[in-house]
Parts: C-alpha cells; structure tokens; sequence
C-alpha cells in the first residue's frame, strides 16, 4: 500500500476513536501492579478497545481507515473481511451497522495464518456489543450464496496467500458480490 506522507486529519480522529493500529494506551490503575493492569484489560477488553488483540504494523495507521472510507457502507450491509483474524477492523464495521462475516482458516491457512476462533471472537463480540461471524475456513470452502455480499474487504492479506490460490479467491469474491458490489483490498509491500 502507497500512502500519503502525512495522515488526513480524519483518519487520524478514526485511528483516536477506534484506538488503531495497536490498541487504546492500558488504562494506569496506580494500585494495581502491571500484571494486574494486563489481566484487567484481559478480562474486560473493551478498556483498550478492538485493535489490541491482534499485532499491527505501522501501515495499518493508514490502511484501517483508508478501507473505511473507500466505500460508503450503508446501514445493514453485508459485508466480508477476508482474513480478519481478531483484527479491530471487523468490530468497527459491525459497530457502524454492517453484517460482518470474517472468512479466516486461522492457523489452518495454507499460507501464513494467525489464531482466530469461534470463542475467540465471541469473546470479542460480547466485549464490543458486535454480532460479528466467524467462518473459519477459506473463502471458496465457506460457500456464500451468489451475490450476497455489498461489500469484501482484505487487509494486507491475499500477500499471504499461496500465488497458485489467489485467482480462484478473486473469482469466489466476484461470485459472492452482488451487482455494484467493492471489494477493498491492501496489500503490504514490505
């Protein structure tokens, strides 16, 4: 992804609300030890908000709300966030009244694949007031109807998909698009 030198005042104030790219700064606690703090935000973690439970790279400061604003979501929106792991990004959709559905194989992935599981983001639904759904497998095994879908988003993922898989991805996002469907993509360029 090429960005701008300089951040846009509104990507700056979305990253301050939803606490991208790594998370809201741990509230202090002055009489609870630091391990107390990390078990509070453990238990209750909605305190540092929804981008502290995956590790970000500095790109993301760009990237999240890049996405965000590329399309205009309408309110009940279908959309899916093609290996979404437990990034933030998905709970500020659902939290701007989208139907999110994250289609990630978790550790199962063929290529790179991070942790992410049904209790896991249950958790983190319970934590943000989200119904965000989790299908964990690939895109062309999760089987979503043909055009259900208003919007797909992928954030600095199809890099981590094998070369050799990433046409029949791109065919199952236009099967599952409906007409004037976006799909949102990133990609790292490290």
């Amino acid at each position: 992804m090429l960005a701008r030198r300089a951040l846009p005042p509104e990507y700056r104030a979305w990253n301050e609300q939803w606490g991208a790219p790594y998370g809201k700064p741990m509230p202090y606690v002055g009489f609870l030890s630091n391990s107390k703090q990390r078990r509070l935000v453990d238990r209750f973690p909605s305190l540092r908000g929804p981008f502290a439970f995956q590790p970000n790279n500095a790109t993301r400061v760009f990237e999240y709300p890049w996405a965000f604003y590329a399309v205009d979501l309408p309110t009940g929106a279908e959309v899916v966030e093609i290996g979404g792991g437990l990034s933030g990004f998905q709970f500020v959709l659902a939290k701007s009244q989208a139907r999110v559905t994250n289609i990630d194989p978790g550790e199962a992935a063929t290529g790179r694949g991070w942790f992410v599981n049904a209790e896991s983001i249950a958790r983190l639904n319970r934590a943000y007031g989200t119904d965000v759904t989790l299908v964990n497998t690939t895109i062309e095994e999760a089987k979503l109807p043909s055009e259900s879908v208003d919007v797909v988003y992928s954030i600095s993922t199809i890099e981590h998909v094998p070369p050799a898989e990433v046409p029949s991805l791109l065919q199952e996002v236009a099967r599952i698009l409906r007409p004037n469907g976006r799909c949102v993509l990133t990609v790292d360029l490290f």
